[in-house]
């Protein structure tokens, strides 16, 4: 008997920047409202959300499926022209475990610098060797590689179905067509198209998956994705509509996850929807993805493992600043703090962590430039101060080794700034790389976001009504999101929502200054003349627009990095990092170290150096 639930496997997620709108935490939501078991996620050519919907879903207990709208060019993507510019979109998910591994070096294959081209592609040949059984592949929508053949160079089913047979061979038997209907006063060519998939489905046997290409959660979340448009394409509302770009977005509000019925509503029979729980049935659950740290290896010397290496490098450094220079009615003091620490750090699993740490100091030191003090908690630790990864004793300052790391936080990593000068920087991580390898070793990827003040100014810039004057006038009042962190941090726990501009709104109630144009009413609800400009603002922020490479962190990994995570070309170093951001990185595992680059340590090395010199 069909259940009355369908899969979606075509759901964007906001990491389809500026084009997506939906948060993972919103998708959830919305599969929860309408009773569904789960569903896959297909950002465009990036696998950014990919662990955040794993972990929201699984928490959820809901089904998820890891996807990606792969890009394929026409030509072999060492053609970097525009011969090659156009790109169709693949379907891309990852069956099982072996799977996601495959997808990862799928992804990375296609983010080359010699492949990359504006997006990370590659040709249907280049991908072919790629596929081993375990990548399920869906084609058909509009600007997909199979409606592409068809209907731009005016093909007929008969062609249509020796492509879809070809393509089920590349996939080793794992490929399905797909389906899409939309408003045909929009988008007539759905129909036409997804009649033609019903033909070829009939001629070749292979199933047809209907879909709908889900952009957003609802369908009056349509509104604030055209705010995201506008960004995009740098324009207001009225340009756009006068330009007619991405026309179909603007013109129809059923870009959004649609229910069992409204799916049936749009004209798609309940055996086709039957065919999603089908497929999704195939799909074996993700057991390897979420892990705890996992250390790189750490070569100590003959006779020595990580833990005797630490505890024997401490003793160094116990001789060299505990034994003759703190009082001997103190050293029982000293020996119990150790004891405890070590017993935590062992316990934990940390010994390697500490050893990596400390060996780039150890070659800081001895190439002659100058490492920082400490930062934050880190100065609370007495091991840290006996092996030199930091300066300060943290008993003489009293400092608690339980707010840099307590056994309560096993499972997760303690936190050491490597703070370094700016000029040396790229040495130590070039003696990064070389020690640990070069596939081992990366940047990762860190997201550009809308916040209060950026959110609003793009709503009102994308309505054109009101002058750049005025939208600073209004944002003015709006404080810094650093000095206001915890009481927003208090507002997402109590309320689940965390908003600058409702906490600026609040706080408002007091002094009005906001009030010409927005408030909150004895309700709790927005009202004034900006009233909708500021709610629509409210539903941005939070979405990332765009990504670079974090500033300062390092990830090392204990095995290939492509073999774990996924990589993204970065356009400003015209290099693969890991396309997760730091906090997803962590939860597959990956050890991140921050080496940042200190202006003030220039300048003090630059100060020895004219001393020395007698200058």
């Amino acid at each position: 008997m069909t259940q009355k639930n369908y899969f979606n496997f075509h759901i964007h997620s906001h990491y389809s920047l500026l084009d997506g709108l939906s948060k993972p935490d919103n998708i959830v939501k919305r599969l929860q409202e309408l009773g569904q078991s789960g569903s896959a996620i297909t950002d465009h050519g990036n696998l950014f959300g990919s662990v955040k919907f794993l972990q929201k879903m699984t928490k959820a207990n809901l089904k998820p499926i890891i996807g990606i709208e792969f890009y394929i060019c026409d030509q072999d993507a060492t053609v970097q022209d525009n011969t090659n510019r156009h790109l169709s979109h693949l379907l891309l998910y990852a069956k099982n475990n072996q799977g996601w591994k495959t997808l990862l070096k799928i992804v990375a294959e296609a983010n080359k610098p010699e492949h990359y081209y504006y997006k990370p592609r590659l040709s249907v040949k280049q991908l072919a060797p790629l596929l081993d059984g375990n990548i399920i592949g869906i084609c058909g929508h509009l600007g997909s590689t199979l409606s592409h053949l068809i209907l731009d160079d005016n093909k007929d089913v008969t062609y249509g179905v020796k492509l879809a047979k070809r393509l089920q061979e590349l996939f080793k038997g794992q490929f399905y067509l797909e389906g899409q209907l939309y408003d045909t006063n929009v988008i007539p060519e759905s129909k036409i198209l997804t009649d033609m998939m019903r033909e070829i489905s009939k001629k070749s046997g292979i199933k047809m998956i209907p879909t709908n290409d889900a952009h957003y959660c609802k369908p009056e979340d349509a509104f604030d994705q055209r705010i995201l448009l506008c960004r995009n394409l740098n324009q207001t509302l009225d340009q756009v509509q006068k330009s007619g770009a991405l026309s179909s977005f603007f013109q129809s509000n059923k870009f959004y996850i649609p229910s069992y019925d409204e799916m049936l509503g749009f004209g798609f029979t309940e055996e086709e929807l039957d065919n999603t729980n089908q497929l999704a049935s195939e799909f074996e659950p993700y057991t390897n993805i979420l892990k705890p740290p996992s250390l790189p290896v750490f070569d100590c010397p003959e006779g020595y493992n990580p833990d005797s290496w630490l505890k024997e490098l401490a003793r160094k450094g116990w001789r060299e600043k505990i034994q003759n220079k703190i009082p001997k009615e103190q050293h029982q003091t000293y020996i119990d703090r150790f004891n405890h620490e070590f017993s935590v750090i062992q316990e934990a699993g940390l010994s390697s962590y500490f050893l990596t740490v400390a060996n780039i100091l150890d070659y800081v030191r001895e190439s002659g430039w100058l490492q920082g003090i400490a930062r934050g908690s880190s100065a609370g630790c007495l091991v840290s101060y006996l092996i030199n990864i930091t300066k300060v004793d943290p008993l003489k300052y009293d400092l608690l080794f339980e707010r840099f790391y307590n056994s309560a936080r096993k499972g997760s990593l303690p936190d050491i700034d490597i703070d370094v000068p700016i000029d040396c920087r790229n040495s130590i991580l070039e003696y990064i790389r070389k020690k640990y390898g070069e596939s081992r070793v990366s940047s990762m990827v860190t997201f550009q976001k809308l916040h209060g003040r950026s959110a609003l100014k793009d709503t009102l810039r994308a309505y054109g009504n009101i002058n750049f004057e005025t939208m600073n006038n209004i944002t003015s009042f709006f404080p810094e999101p650093a000095k206001v962190a915890g009481e927003i941090q208090l507002m997402q726990e109590e309320t689940g929502e965390s908003s600058l501009i409702r906490y600026t709104l609040e706080k408002d109630q007091k002094t009005g200054k906001l009030r010409e144009w927005a408030y909150i009413d004895d309700n709790g609800n927005v009202g004034g003349v900006l009233a909708k400009r500021f709610i629509q603002a409210m539903a941005l922020e939070g979405t990332p627009f765009c990504c670079s490479k974090h500033p300062a962190g390092v990830i090392i990994a204990p095995d290939e990095l492509n073999n774990i995570a996924p990589l993204h070309y970065d356009t400003g170093t015209k290099s693969c990092i890991i396309g997760l951001d730091m906090t997803d990185c962590e939860n597959i595992g990956l050890v991140k170290l921050d080496v940042l680059g200190l202006a003030v340590l220039d300048k003090i090395s630059l100060a020895q150096q004219i001393l020395r010199n007698g200058v």
